[in-house]
């Protein structure tokens, strides 16, 4: 009996038809989980061993694999892959090549699979459409995609093909990685940053002149124009001093930026936010700050 098992089963299984045998029967897991509704079918089991069969065979040199040899093969592939699991459980490390293909039989998968769907037509029906079990089994393959982050390697057909390693990357390409998303996430909070003040346009500033030249008209032209040479000459003639009460240099910027420089400043960009929010409030902002400036400059030139 073990003679003609080991007949059944040696017949030359090379890595690349060991790649397509593991793939074709994980697209099939009425192969492999003892919950799918066709697990217990042996009409289905033969079936579907047949097809796996046939792709096998589509490799070179697999013309002579039938089912019995891929059924004997798979549960040779079952039982390493269990005594593989054990000893990374326990803290070793596989050098199995196929070890990674295989991670779908682990026991944290097999409880994450469902077929409630498949199950509830198996109910309904004697027979279930290989295309619907066929779909059944692609879903499962994303799922484990998903869920182990393994998608198959492109396979190369010969049988000296080395065996397939999947790529890790070192600590330092993730420490790069990790820096590299930090910096293109400062770029872009750096660009949403967006200038609130825009350049008033030319009708507005002729809107806004002749509204105050309209409203803050004093009761005659004649007065208006002496009281406003009065108060220029008055300003202009005056010597600015610095804080400590010395006099600054004429036409130089004072070294300390005293209360009055940062007041306006502080006027300058409250009137350039008004000024892209409201074009309207803006206007009279301005309307007011040069009544009140000239109501304080008739003021200083009574008190003289």
């Amino acid at each position: 009996m073990l003679a003609a098992t080991t007949n059944r089963v040696d017949v030359g299984w090379t890595s690349a038809r060991i790649s397509v045998l593991i793939d074709a029967i994980k697209e099939r897991p009425a192969l492999w989980h003892s919950s799918h509704p066709h697990y217990r079918s042996m009409s289905k089991r033969k079936e579907y061993l047949s097809e796996v069969a046939e792709k096998v065979r589509s490799v070179a040199g697999g013309e002579n694999i039938n089912e019995d040899h891929v059924s004997g093969k798979w549960s040779i592939l079952r039982e390493c892959f269990n005594k593989q699991l054990k000893k990374v459980r326990g803290g070793g490390v596989s050098g199995w090549e196929h070890y990674a293909r295989l991670v779908f039989l682990t026991p944290e998968v097999m409880s994450a699979c469902r077929f409630d769907d498949l199950e509830a037509e198996s109910h309904g029906t004697s027979n279930v459409d290989i295309v619907n079990s066929n779909g059944i089994g692609l879903d499962i393959q994303s799922q484990l995609e998903k869920m182990l982050g393994y998608v198959p390697e492109p396979l190369v057909s010969g049988e000296c093909d080395p065996p397939i390693k999947r790529v890790k990357l070192s600590p330092k390409a993730r420490e790069r990685d990790i820096d590299a998303d930090r910096q293109r996430t400062t770029r872009m909070q750096q660009a949403s940053v967006v200038s609130t003040w825009v350049p008033p346009r030319e009708d507005s500033i002729a809107a806004a002149m002749q509204a105050m030249t309209s409203t803050s008209t004093p009761p005659t032209a004649t007065a208006q124009i002496v009281t406003t040479n009065s108060a220029l000459t008055s300003i202009l003639n005056k010597p600015r001093q610095s804080i400590n009460g010395s006099i600054s240099f004429n036409g130089e910027i004072p070294d300390q930026e005293d209360k009055w420089t940062l007041m306006g400043r502080m006027i300058e960009q409250t009137c350039r936010e008004l000024e892209v929010k409201s074009h309207e409030l803006a206007i009279h902002l301005q309307k007011d700050l040069n009544d009140i400036i000239f109501k304080y400059q008739l003021e200083g030139l009574k008190r003289k």
